[in-house]
């Protein structure tokens, strides 16, 4: 699937105070006396990164929406926030699968590639009285997995992967004020201004039931995922990033085929998901699970190529997280 979207994971005024304090004190020696660690604040981004890349996990589009609204005028200065996060960040995530080898009746071994690009832009105040500073976070992320799918029998499989991730992250800072611009020397290089590459390691496995019927399909997916990983160089304060996590996704997906589809779509498509998260991740998001609901519409362009089996164009919704909210999305290979 390919995903663009816009979501927040943006430092808010209270990061960028603890920013500050955590300058001052690596400064000073007494990082680890204050418990203060910049590379906590890198083990956020880099598994961040990681969950954003996996559309069953997270997924966004074009256009970002408070579903709620749609029913009645919400003036939840939490829901305002959530949408005001899911505006701030663009993702663009391109998947690719190889099929490696195949038997019919037991196995079939893939390659699975993926490239992703996420942009973050925020304005950071410090004082409410002062201009704000423009941030700018850029992370590229390239992973590479394998994974086997056995058919246990006709409806049951069991999918054992391993993936590795390569991401460069690089951040642009401007200081648009005196008060903020005295910092500047301390901070870049610190979090602000610079460019760091991390790698890690995600083994998986998924357990499917699909019952494809008369009118359609339905499939049951339950899926753990957990990543562990490493800057490839140290920090500023000497120390490495090391991302840690684990997810967990549950859910169901429906599809219903129409018999004369024509110019309009093939099938009507829903899904329904849980996902638990643990690690790093939690923060981010402010909560340890949250739901996913989505519904659109597939056309099978098989006819017209061989490297992307269908199309589609739907809405997503997010509920529990810190980005809650809707986003009007484009499917690839959805199912």
């Amino acid at each position: 699937m390919i995903i663009e979207h816009s979501i927040g994971l943006s430092m808010s005024r209270y990061f960028f105070i603890v920013l500050l304090l955590s300058v001052l004190f690596v400064s000073s020696g007494k990082a680890q006396e204050a418990n203060i660690s910049i590379a906590s604040e890198f083990e956020k981004i880099y598994s961040t990164t990681v969950v954003l890349m996996d559309s069953d996990a997270l997924s966004f589009g074009v256009g970002n929406f408070d579903p709620e609204e749609l029913l009645r005028r919400n003036d939840d200065d939490t829901v305002n926030e959530a949408l005001n996060l899911r505006n701030q960040i663009s993702v663009l995530a391109i998947p690719y699968t190889i099929e490696l080898g195949t038997d019919l009746e037991t196995y079939e071994d893939h390659l699975n590639i993926q490239l992703a690009y996420v942009k973050q832009e925020a304005e950071v105040s410090l004082f409410e009285d002062i201009e704000p500073d423009f941030d700018k976070e850029q992370a590229y992320g390239l992973s590479v997995g394998y994974s086997r799918k056995w058919f246990l029998n006709k409806n049951w499989t069991l999918a054992p992967a391993l993936s590795a991730y390569f991401i460069h992250y690089k951040n642009t800072h401007l200081y648009n004020s005196e008060e903020t611009r005295a910092f500047q020397p301390q901070l870049d290089g610190i979090l602000f201004n610079q460019k760091k590459n991390a790698i890690l390691l995600e083994p998986g496995i998924e357990l499917a039931y699909l019952k494809n019927n008369d009118w359609g399909a339905w499939e049951f997916t339950s899926e753990a995922y957990f990543m562990s990983g490493r800057t490839t160089s140290a920090l500023a304060d000497g120390s490495y990033a090391r991302p840690e996590g684990w997810r967990i996704i549950n859910g169901v997906k429906v599809k219903n085929t129409f018999k004369e589809a024509k110019l309009f779509a093939n099938d009507f498509y829903f899904k329904a998901h849980r996902v638990d998260i643990r690690g790093d991740t939690v923060h981010t998001l402010g909560t340890q699970h949250y739901y996913k609901i989505g519904f659109g519409i597939l056309w099978d362009i098989r006819k017209l190529t061989d490297l992307v089996e269908n199309v589609g164009i739907g809405i997503n919704i997010n509920h529990g997280s810190a980005i809650s909210g809707g986003s009007i999305v484009l499917y690839i290979n959805e199912w």
